[in-house]
């Protein structure tokens, strides 16, 4: 990963209420290959991967490009070394990490590739190379990307050349590309 890699994250793909990302007439099934076309990753919400049976993660990786990456959410430690090998087995090299927030997604959260790796407990995140840090974005800068970029470049700075995940919470997917745009423009990202 390049040290200034920045990824802006939605938690899940399913639309908000009154959100008109996809076509009135496109399958729910199908809305994950959607998403998958405008954003290249996406925050994977705990009670989802925990109520999804083996053969509907599989096909979650089936259903975007290669580059794709799911990024699993843990708010409560629920993550083990058994279900992680599970969700690796079906979403192969598509898993790019554990995204950990102990004290809820407001607080500051970091993130990691391999977190049971080398026998690292989840607790020891940040001890490997393949580990970042992961920041909710106020929800104030979430609509307004003029005052995004300098909060940004400031975050940035203090990542110390960590890569860098965005979270964004309950904003409509183009939100989200907006600020995947910002950060192309930015050259903080890996396109």
């Amino acid at each position: 990963m390049s040290a200034s890699l920045v990824i802006p994250l939605r938690r899940g793909w399913a639309p908000l209420p009154k959100e008109s990302f996809y076509p009135e007439d496109l399958p729910s099934d199908w809305q994950l290959a959607y998403f998958a076309n405008v954003l290249d990753a996406v925050l994977v919400p705990v009670e989802l991967w925990r109520s999804a049976s083996a053969d509907v993660v599989a096909r979650w990786r089936e259903d975007v490009p290669d580059h794709f990456g799911f990024f699993i959410e843990d708010l409560t430690g629920a993550m083990t070394p058994a279900l992680w090998s599970q969700l690796s087995g079906c979403l192969g090299d598509g898993l790019k990490g554990l995204v950990v927030c102990p004290d809820g997604l407001d607080a500051h959260c970091r993130w990691m590739a391999s977190p049971f790796a080398a026998g690292h407990a989840v607790a020891d995140a940040g001890v490997e190379s393949g580990s970042g840090i992961a920041y909710l974005v106020p929800s104030h800068l979430q609509q307004d990307l003029r005052a995004a970029r300098r909060w940004l470049e400031d975050l940035v700075a203090s990542a110390g050349g960590r890569p860098t995940l965005l979270m964004l919470s309950d904003v409509e997917i183009e939100a989200v590309g907006q600020w995947q745009l910002l950060i192309d423009l930015l050259g903080l990202s890996r396109r």
